[in-house]
Order: C-alpha cells, then structure tokens, then sequence
C-alpha cells in the first residue's frame, strides 16, 4: 500500500502540493456550438458606364444616343462618369462634396458638352433652382 502511494504522488505530484485537490479545471472542455455558416452574397454587377444603344460621337467629344433627342430638339446626351471624375479629380476631389452635386454649366439639353470645362459644383437647393429656371426659359 505504501508503494503504491508513492507511485501515485510520484506520478501526480499536483495532488500533493494542492492538498489533494488536481489544480486548475477539474471539468471537461466546453463544448462549442457549430460554427455559423455564412452565405456569400456577390457584389452588385457595376453600372454600365455607357448606353447600352447606339451612339455617336460630335466634335467636342461628347457622345450622344442615335435617334433620342431632350424636349428642345437637341439629341440627347450618353453621360460620361468619366468626364464628371475627371473633372472632380482636377479639383482634388474624389466625389461632391456632401450637399453639392455636379452641374452642367450649359445645360446638355440645350447643346451643352458633357465635358469637365463644361462643369461646375452647386449646393443642392442652386442646382434645383438653375434647373427650374432653365426648363422655364426654353
């Protein structure tokens, strides 16, 4: 009996020193819930960035939609993103500014370019003003 007592504390010297009690947890692990499963969504597809119809291109490099025109009779205007980010990149900026947004100087209804020298930055309230007063100039 007395070997096997000093087998055991020899084995299992943490029971001495403990006062017979094993150290730290005395349970078993916890169990873990499954782990969640996420579904991946894909990003949205990007816009197309020019009109899915026909166009062509005038002098000033501003592209326009076969066979659509604006109410004035001028032929209707394919926008260029890419000339509204340029113009916003020469101004050290990256979008409009929170308020603003980007208008034509001529309107593209009344045979304005789509390019940047044509444009300009207005608080929101201007743009919906000048707007209105160009529809009722006709």
């Amino acid at each position: 009996m007395r070997i096997r007592t000093l087998i055991v504390l020899w084995l299992f010297p943490t029971l001495l020193l403990a006062g017979g009690r094993p150290r730290g947890r005395t349970s078993a692990p916890r169990s873990y819930s499954a782990p969640r499963t996420h579904t991946y969504k894909a990003p949205p597809a990007p816009r197309p960035t020019t009109s899915p119809k026909p166009t062509y291109q005038g002098g000033d490099g501003t592209r326009y939609i076969a066979g659509e025109s604006y109410k004035s009779g001028m032929p209707k205007v394919d926008r260029s993103q890419g000339a509204k980010n340029e113009f916003l990149r020469e101004r050290g900026l990256s979008k409009a500014p929170p308020g603003t947004q980007v208008d034509h100087i001529r309107p593209l209804s009344k045979g304005g370019a789509d390019t940047p020298q044509n444009m300009q930055i207005l608080t929101k309230e201007q743009h919906r003003q000048k707007t209105g007063q160009e529809r009722r100039e006709k």
